[in-house]
């Protein structure tokens, strides 16, 4: 269960309410941002799991960091490297 301080900043950052309360808490040394639910191709995961899913062509830690961007979840799992600017 995430702590009211937690939810507080979920609802801060832009999660939704039922995510943000039913999301399990990050854990020590992950970001909420790892633990927040994803939804791309019609499927709801985690950050960590979509980079551990086959479609996924990027190292772990960069769809979190594209997310955080603001880069559409579909283009921040899929596209390779270097390859968003062109």
């Amino acid at each position: 269960m995430v702590s009211p301080s937690g939810l507080i900043h979920r609802l801060r950052s832009g999660w939704n309410p039922e995510e943000a309360i039913s999301a399990a808490p990050a854990t020590r040394g992950q970001s909420d941002v790892v633990a927040k639910p994803v939804r791309a191709f019609g499927i709801t995961q985690t950050v960590t799991a979509w980079s551990r899913d086959r479609r996924c062509k990027v190292t772990a830690t960069t769809p979190g960091a594209r997310l955080k961007r603001g880069i559409p979840p579909e283009a921040a799992i899929t596209v390779p490297p270097f390859d968003l600017h062109k």
